[in-house]
This record gives C-alpha cells, structure tokens and sequence, in this order.
C-alpha cells in the first residue's frame, strides 16, 4: 500500500466505495498505525449529471480506475488498513515514470493535493 493508490472501503454511513490512499508512506508501512487517511470516492456508471463541485475531481480511465471516479477532496477519512480491499490502481498524477506520449490524466498533484486540470 502506498500513498495515492485506489482502493475500496466499505464506508459505515456510505457503504462500499473506491478511496484514494492520503497518508504518508511512513504510516502506511508501520505496523503499530493501523488507521490511514483516505479521501471517499464514488464509481461514475455514467455522465456527471450535474456541474462538478470545487471540491471535487474526478479521476479517469488514465488515472487508474475502469470507470469515471469521483473523489471528494474536501473531507479525509480516517480509516482502518484492514478494511481497504480490491487495489484499484493509482492516479497517473502520481505516478513519476510517465512516459512523454501518455495521455494527460485529469487530475495531477500539487503540494499533495489532487488539483483539477483546466
């Protein structure tokens, strides 16, 4: 496990979800934390039927997951590491090896925030 990578919780109030990973790897790797921060998504079937909030992005088939993601980046979830399950993939803005002609992923990380592309 490490930082910015997907991954489904089953959330107590919004049941399961895909999360991006938003703690540091020294927490992830320790085994005396064992909670981390996520940020809660949801799995688009379809078009956003509606205009996307300031404190939303949405993550596309190039940032990992099979499907249009929206993720919340305004509120962290403090969850249990035993409960992360099913690793979805990792947001192309977080990966440092991108090759020159990889399509532009939709988000990228600044400052360790996923900022939203123009």
């Amino acid at each position: 496990m490490v930082p910015w990578e997907i991954w489904t919780f089953d959330f107590p109030a919004e049941g399961p979800h895909p999360c991006v990973i938003f703690s540091n790897p020294a927490r992830l790797a320790h085994p005396a934390f064992d909670r981390v921060n996520v940020l809660l998504c949801r799995t688009l079937r379809g078009a956003l039927n509606r205009e996307l909030k300031s404190t939303e992005v949405i993550l596309n088939r190039a940032d990992g997951p099979d499907w249009e993601t929206l993720c919340r980046v305004d509120a962290l979830h403090f969850v249990a590491k035993v409960g992360l399950r099913e690793r979805r993939g990792v947001p192309r803005a977080a990966k440092a090896d991108l090759p020159a002609d990889a399509p532009a992923p939709s988000v990228r990380v600044l400052n360790g925030i996923l900022i939203p592309y123009p």
